[in-house]
């Protein structure tokens, strides 16, 4: 066999997708875990994505200006904006495994409201800003319209 019947044969993935390969490859092992509390490790590393995605859109939007214009209110798109919402609110399963695994559980309702309030601010702000710097072209996921 030549070397590019060798090469044709080969799978070809890019890095965007070996990288979701490898963090999921890390992150299934999590599933398996008889001691949750392990898992707090990959909520702050989650939590740690958040704030770099934010603040990559913030830089970006610095650099590039917020400059588009567009219609406020688009009634055609209100479907997928709401469908999104309701995705991003919709960690209620795990609510009773994170009131079990809490050594004070007096404070459940105090780190529901921050956790609430932290996420809504951060939908709010990159809501804002990807219509700021994108107006009607924004995309579902403002991180698709980011620069490569």
């Amino acid at each position: 066999m030549d070397k590019h019947q060798w090469e044709s044969r080969l799978c070809h993935i890019s890095g965007r997708v070996g990288f979701v390969i490898i963090v999921a490859l890390i992150i299934l092992p999590s599933v398996w875990l008889r001691d949750l509390s392990i898992l707090s490790y990959v909520s702050a590393t989650g939590f740690l994505a958040y704030v770099v995605v934010i603040g990559s859109v913030l830089w970006t939007g610095a650099n590039d200006g917020y400059n588009e214009k567009g219609r406020t209110l688009n009634l055609s798109r209100i479907a997928t904006a709401f469908s999104l919402y309701t995705f991003c609110y919709s960690a209620h399963p795990v609510f009773p495994t994170l009131y079990t695994s809490m050594r004070d559980k007096s404070k459940f309702n105090k780190v529901l409201l921050l956790c609430y309030a932290v996420c809504t601010a951060g939908y709010t702000s990159m809501a804002i800003l990807g219509y700021l710097m994108y107006g009607e072209h924004v995309n579902t996921q403002v991180t698709l319209n980011l620069p490569v």
